[in-house]
């Protein structure tokens, strides 16, 4: 598991239409100022979507210094699970 030293940035792809995307973007927004969040339509940003091959909403990417990929989740419950425990201990 991560810290939070270990996150240099999150990339969170979401729908406007997804519902389970609310949810986890009002947890996303308490951590602003704990982490470097990038909100991305992924609707909107197909290039970068397709980058990263996101096939579900929500899904977060999570990033190191090198922009290596550390983690990355699909699916609210398991979004919520990992922020809870890396932030919100």
């Amino acid at each position: 598991m991560n810290t939070v030293e270990d996150i240099n940035e999150i990339l969170y792809f979401y729908s406007p239409n997804c519902s389970q995307c609310r949810e986890v973007t009002e947890l996303l927004k308490t951590l602003d100022n704990k982490s470097n969040i990038r909100y991305i339509d992924g609707d909107k940003n197909t290039e970068i979507s397709r980058k990263y091959n996101i096939e579900f909403y929500p899904t977060v990417i999570v990033l190191d210094n090198q922009n290596n990929i550390l983690e990355d989740f699909s699916g609210a419950k398991k979004i919520i699970n990992y922020v809870k425990k890396v932030f919100i201990h």
